[in-house]
């Protein structure tokens, strides 16, 4: 038994990069100093662009180990080996697809499936999965939001449309984990 995991070792497959190993130098080579990957058309409308790195610069402190894929072939393989236990991969046309989506211009299935982010998971590890899990819904929750700040839409549009408010029993952080499940293992 031990405290909520916070050394996970996420793999992403960022299409987005194109030759870029990571976000770091694809921001860097591309101007987007600062982070700011929002190309504005006007005042009130957005292109987004490198949304991939967006998401995973809002990861939040239990997923501080990012290994960057070309393929999810290579990728499939180091989960395999036990090198981490979740894979998130975004398209090529990830960017262009959010744009298309959330100007609700005419979309297609294909803008639809390129707009999501894919999450392939081994969850052999019951702990570690549902902390990723939730981590990622947080994430895309601050991803979200933010998009709409920066193009000054109105941000409680991206809520989720359910609200967890803090437990009536225990804590959200996981520390009674230890407290009530060590008594049964004394047990055994």
């Amino acid at each position: 038994m031990g405290a909520i995991p916070n050394d996970i070792h996420i793999g992403i497959v960022n299409e987005e990069l194109f030759n870029y190993s990571n976000c770091h130098d694809y921001a860097s080579n591309n101007n987007l100093i600062g982070g700011e990957l929002l190309l504005k058309d006007n005042e009130t409308d957005c292109v987004y662009s490198g949304l991939g790195c967006m998401f995973i610069e809002n990861l939040g402190s239990i997923i501080p180990n990012k290994i960057y894929f070309k393929t999810e072939d290579k990728a499939f393989k180091a989960m395999k080996n036990g090198r981490f236990h979740f894979i998130l991969h975004f398209h090529k046309n990830y960017s262009k697809s959010v744009t298309i989506i959330r100007r609700d211009e005419n979309f297609n299935d294909e803008d639809l499936e390129f707009g999501q982010v894919t999450i392939y998971r081994d969850v052999k590890d019951w702990t570690i999965g549902l902390e990723v899990e939730k981590e990622l819904f947080e994430t895309y929750q601050r991803f979200a939001v933010k998009l709409a700040a920066d193009c000054k839409l109105n941000k409680r549009a991206e809520d989720w449309p359910m609200q967890f408010k803090e437990p009536i029993y225990g804590k959200s952080d996981g520390s009674y984990f230890k407290g009530f499940t060590a008594p049964g293992i004394f047990l055994m």
